[in-house]
């Protein structure tokens, strides 16, 4: 019978590897889990339970063969991740390697791997999955594996643009979601203040609509960083530059939130052209104007 009936908490008992029933016995006694040692060996014994190695949740209102059930189950335990938005997918890998305990394999399998995702459709042949993974904090079982928490990340991320109608709007400024997601992820790498990023993304509209090249320069500082171009200046020679290339970048440059994407579904109609970061006391903050001096 249990030890108290009335006690509902539960506690955490560790099984070593190589541990004998009678030590996990005399374990089990000691943290108060069981009223007999010599009871629960001999009930093991004669119902050859087989008990896991690991880290395993009891309570002290479990019975004796409630006990013996649950050490005879692998118990998998959880862990959390957390995606920080502005991420390249090779920030992504390099934290998910260090903080995370995956392998660089794995990590490379995950992001190349397919996935039946809504917001996937329509993007270009060989595109990556720049940009889509959505930040976030995902639970997984601490046996999982990257592909794990791709998986929910694109999952967040449809359910985002399901409720918010991002296909919709994004087609009514004249976008494909992928557009849409490429746009998100420059205004989200200009700012992160959620007004700002509707007025940023209203400048770019009128930039794109009037000819003029986007002229942001995280654009060429992505290129750079991904290998693209040799100099992390306007010079950098790649199509990913919107001050030597017109139009948007082929494809996004970070992971993006549900407020940068919004900017871009929904942004603020301005008559500016231009707009810059704020520094020293007036570091982040944004000043529009309507032109370059």
């Amino acid at each position: 019978t249990p030890v108290d009936i009335n006690d509902e908490a539960e506690r955490g008992f560790t099984v070593d590897d190589g541990a004998s029933v009678c030590q996990i016995a005399d374990a089990l006694q000691k943290n108060g889990f069981i009223k007999s040692a010599l009871a629960f060996r001999i009930y093991a014994k004669i119902n050859k339970t087989t008990i896991q190695a690991g880290n395993h949740t009891l309570s002290r209102n479990y019975s004796m063969p409630e006990i013996a059930d649950k050490l005879s189950k692998a118990q998998v335990s959880e862990k959390y991740v957390k995606i920080l938005p502005e991420k390249t997918l090779k920030e992504i890998q390099e934290e998910w390697v260090e903080d995370y305990g995956f392998t660089e394999e794995q990590v490379k399998a995950a992001f190349e791997a397919d996935y039946a995702s809504s917001v996937l459709e329509g993007r270009p042949e060989g595109a990556t999955l720049e940009g889509y993974i959505f930040p976030d904090t995902y639970r997984i079982y601490s046996t999982d594996g990257p592909q794990a928490v791709v998986e929910k990340a694109l999952a967040e991320f449809e359910l985002v643009a399901d409720q918010n109608d991002l296909r919709t709007k994004f087609a009514n400024q004249g976008l494909t979601f992928y557009q849409g997601v490429t746009s998100a992820s420059i205004v989200i790498k200009e700012t992160a203040n959620e007004a700002d990023q509707k007025v940023v993304a209203g400048v770019f509209y009128n930039r794109i609509n009037n000819g003029i090249s986007l002229g942001s320069d995280v654009t060429f500082h992505y290129a750079y960083a991904q290998g693209l171009c040799d100099v992390n200046t306007p010079a950098c020679d790649s199509v990913y530059n919107t001050r030597m290339h017109s139009g948007l970048p082929p494809g996004p440059i970070a992971n993006v939130t549900k407020s940068a994407l919004l900017a871009v579904a929904e942004p603020e109609s301005t008559d500016d052209f231009y707009f810059v970061a704020g520094d020293g006391a007036d570091k982040g903050k944004t000043f529009f104007a309507k032109t370059y001096d």
